[in-house]
C-alpha cells in the first residue's frame, strides 16, 4: 500500500493555474455551443477561446513542465496519434483535447473535477432558467410512434440525449470527488433526478446509467464492511476488463448486424436503431488507420428548428466505441481501449479499486453514448497524464497512480 495523505492542496504552481485557466475556460465554452445559446455568438467567439486556451496550454509544457526522455516519447506518441487522426477525420475538436491531455501533466486530477463541477453544475443550471424563462428555445423532440411518441425536453440544449448525458457526467465526477462515498441524500437527490429525466426527457439509457452508478456506490461503500477475501470485494478486482470488453462487443455486435435476425432486430430496437446505423456506417466508410471524414445528421440543436429533420435521413453514430474506430481510425481506438484497460489493471493491483470502477461505467456508457471523446462531457481523458492523488480514503484498499508517468 502506497504511503498517501488527505490533504488537498489549492491551486499553487504556475501550471495548476495555467491549466485550469484554460480547461475552465474551454469546457465553459464547448459546453455553451451545446446549449441553443450557440447561435446567439459569432464564430469568432470560438476561434478565440480556441486560441487563447492552446497557447496557455502550450505555455505550461513548454516552459513549466520539464520531462524525461521516455516521458518525451510517450508524449511524442500521443501527438502523433491524435493530430493524425484529427486532420484525417477533420475534427479540430481532437487538438484541443490533445493539448489538455498534454498539458495535465502533473495536474492534481481533483482540480481538474472541481473546475468541471464549479463550471458544469452552474452553467447547466443557468441554461435551464432560460430556457423555462423562454428567453432561449427549450427545443422539444418527439419519438417515433413505434418507440412510444413520448415528447423529450432539451431545457435549452441542443437535444434531450445532450442534457441528460452532461447530467451523467457531472454525477460521475461528483461520485470521483466524494470518493463513492456517498450520503443518504445523494442517493436521494439523484433518484429524483433520474424520474425527472425519465419523465421530461425520456432519456431511458441515460437514467439506466444513472441508476447503475447509484448501484455501483452502494456495493463500493459497502467493500469496507466486508472482508478483503469477500467474493464482492474480489469482483471489484476485475473492474477493469469492462473496458476491453465494452469495446469488444460494440464493435462485434456492430460489425455482425444483420437486419432479418430476430435477435438483432429487438437488440437494434432497445438501442434505439444504433446498431443499424453503425453497420450502416461501417458498410459505406469502412476501416482506416487514422480516421476519416464521415459526414453526420443529428436531430438537435438549430437545425431541429429550421428543417424538417424527421424526414430526413438520420445518419449519427452514437456509440463512442463506434464513433472511435470509424472516425478516428483503428490506432486511436486501439490506443484508447489499451491505455485505459491498462491504467485500470494498474490501479487495481496497487488496491484501487474507484477509479476503475469510475472507468468501467464510462466504459459501459460509450457502448451507447458519444460521450467518450466530448470535451464538454467526459473529463475522464485527462488522466493519461494527469496525477492522481495519494490519499489512503480513495479506496477502501488505498493507492494512488498517474496515467503515463508512472513507472
Amino acid at each position: 500500500m502506497l504511503q498517501s495523505t488527505d490533504a488537498y492542496k489549492p491551486v499553487a504552481s504556475p501550471g495548476e493555474g495555467l491549466f485550469c485557466f484554460a480547461f475552465g475556460l474551454s469546457f465553459f465554452w464547448y459546453l455553451f455551443k451545446l446549449s441553443m445559446l450557440a447561435s446567439y455568438m459569432p464564430s469568432l467567439a470560438g476561434r478565440l477561446v480556441f486560441v487563447l486556451s492552446g497557447a496557455l496550454i502550450l505555455l505550461k509544457i513548454v516552459f513549466v513542465d520539464s520531462y524525461t526522455r521516455r516521458e518525451l516519447m510517450q508524449a511524442g506518441l500521443v501527438t502523433v496519434i491524435f493530430t493524425l487522426s484529427s486532420l484525417m477525420s477533420k475534427d479540430r475538436i481532437l487538438l484541443i483535447i490533445l493539448l489538455f491531455i498534454l498539458g495535465a501533466k502533473g495536474i492534481n486530477f481533483d482540480q481538474i473535477i472541481k473546475t468541471y463541477l464549479w463550471i458544469g453544475i452552474p452553467e447547466v443550471l443557468v441554461i435551464m432558467l432560460l430556457a423555462q424563462y423562454k428567453v432561449i428555445t427549450n427545443l422539444i423532440i418527439y419519438r417515433s410512434i413505434d418507440q412510444g411518441g413520448a415528447a423529450r425536453q432539451s431545457f435549452g440544449f441542443s437535444s434531450p440525449t445532450d442534457f441528460s448525458a452532461i447530467v451523467l457526467f457531472l454525477f460521475i465526477a461528483y461520485c470521483y470527488l466524494k470518493r463513492g462515498k456517498l450520503k443518504f441524500i445523494d442517493y436521494v437527490v439523484t433518484l429524483f433526478i433520474s424520474y425527472f429525466l425519465l419523465v421530461f426527457c425520456d432519456a431511458r439509457l441515460d437514467v439506466i446509467s444513472l441508476l447503475l452508478v447509484c448501484l455501483a456506490m452502494l456495493l463500493y461503500s459497502s467493500l469496507r464492511f466486508l472482508p478483503r477475501q469477500h467474493w464482492l470485494a474480489r469482483l471489484f478486482h476485475w473492474t477493469w476488463l469492462t473496458f476491453p470488453i465494452s469495446a469488444f462487443l460494440s464493435v462485434w455486435l456492430t460489425l455482425t448486424y444483420r437486419k432479418g435476425s430476430t435477435f438483432y432486430a429487438f437488440l437494434d430496437n432497445a438501442l434505439s436503431g444504433r446498431l443499424h446505423i453503425g453497420r450502416q456506417g461501417y458498410d459505406k466508410y469502412g476501416l482506416s488507420l487514422f480516421g476519416q471524414h464521415i459526414v453526420e445528421h443529428g436531430n438537435g440543436g438549430n437545425i431541429a428548428l429550421k428543417t424538417n429533420w424527421q424526414k430526413t435521413a438520420y445518419f449519427y453514430l452514437d456509440s463512442s466505441f463506434i464513433r472511435l474506430l470509424l472516425i478516428y481510425g483503428i490506432i486511436l481506438f486501439l490506443f484508447i481501449v489499451i491505455f485505459f484497460s491498462w491504467y485500470s489493471f494498474q490501479l487495481t493491483k496497487q488496491g484501487n479499486l474507484l477509479v476503475p470502477l469510475i472507468l468501467a461505467i464510462v466504459a459501459v456508457n460509450s457502448m451507447i453514448e458519444p460521450n467518450l471523446l466530448q470535451i464538454n462531457k467526459d473529463p475522464f481523458l485527462y488522466l493519461i497524464f494527469a496525477q492522481l492523488p495519494l490519499t489512503h480514503n480513495f479506496s477502501p484498499f488505498g493507492g494512488g497512480h498517474s496515467g503515463f508517468s508512472h513507472d
